[in-house]
């Protein structure tokens, strides 16, 4: 029985992954991660009023973000999306890393990440990452 759950969720995590890489096709927007390891200050650039700077900087990547209050139109950001989840295979995402976006209005977003959830049993079919906004 064991076998059968294990055969049936990596069916369901390649899916998952080809359905991903659609989705960032279509959906997917253009974000900077930042994370603390990368810091001098680690509390200014990863949560003070700064986060998110130059010194934080770790790489750009393509990602979805869902929320409640979200609107996506071509490459850009627009609505008011406050918390929600993050999708991404480009970067592995770690707790603390901050997430910034630019806005189809020029203004900057910034998200840090609170904790990874996955779905799956045996092996972990979708990861998402929990995202609380630290304002623009």
């Amino acid at each position: 029985m064991n076998s059968f759950i294990q055969d049936v969720e990596q069916i369901l995590k390649a899916q998952g992954e080809r359905g991903l890489i659609y989705l960032e096709n279509y959906y997917g927007l253009m974000l900077e991660i930042h994370r603390e390891d990368n810091l001098n200050d680690a509390y200014s650039d990863a949560y003070g009023s700064e986060a998110g700077g130059t010194t934080s900087k770790y790489k750009d990547f393509k990602g979805i973000l869902v929320g409640d209050d979200f609107i996506q139109k071509s490459d850009h950001f627009t609505g008011n999306f406050q918390e929600g989840f993050l999708y991404t295979k480009d970067v592995e995402v770690k707790a603390t890393d901050v997430i910034k976006i630019k806005n189809a209005d020029g203004r900057v977003r910034k998200f840090k990440v609170d904790a990874e959830e996955s779905i799956g049993f045996t092996t972990k079919i979708f990861k998402m990452w929990k995202l609380t906004n630290l304002g623009d």
